[in-house]
């Protein structure tokens, strides 16, 4: 078996300072660069849920990409849809509606991409009160199961949504 020796030698202290520089150069790139596209501004709220499950941090950094000017619609609605994601964590089922609002367009398209928020989408709606619209997204997402079979994961909902339908 295979034992480190007793006195690391140079180059073992040099990887050692490289890995941390390494280590430190992520979290930069990650949490202090300039934010330009929407794009970025998503990827710095996961990178705050991630590394801190600091929701309300991504909200503020979300809420600042929907400021920027010249944002295409497609964008505007990414980022509502996340920010729908953060307040689904939060258990803001209210607010997380409202933005999940402006993303139910994108639903209709023919080729959606899948994403685990549309669990989260579709339980916000549920607990605000909104049962029709969540049943009627968890229908529209079932169907999409033959472009992408990830949409089956939709029907892990059944028990919590349809249960009160099955005992009436």
């Amino acid at each position: 078996m295979f034992t480190p020796p007793k006195d690391p030698s140079v180059a073992m202290y040099f990887i050692y300072a490289l890995s941390a520089l390494l280590l430190l150069y992520a979290v930069y790139r990650s949490l202090f660069t300039r934010l330009v596209t929407p794009e970025d501004y998503i990827k710095r709220a996961n990178n705050y849920v991630s590394y801190f499950r600091s929701y309300n941090k991504a909200i503020q950094v979300l809420e600042k990409g929907l400021m920027l000017p010249d944002l295409k619609e497609e964008e505007k609605q990414e980022i509502h849809f996340h920010l729908g994601i953060q307040h689904h964590r939060l258990r803001d089922f209210a607010t997380a509606a409202k933005h999940f609002d402006h993303v139910l367009p994108r639903i209709k398209k023919k080729k959606l991409e899948y994403s685990k928020g549309y669990l989260d989408m579709i339980m916000s709606y549920y607990n605000d009160g909104q049962e029709g619209v969540a049943r009627g997204l968890y229908h529209q997402l079932l169907k999409k199961q033959h472009i992408d079979p990830r949409f089956g994961f939709v029907t892990s909902l059944d028990n919590r949504i349809f249960k009160e339908a099955r005992k009436k």
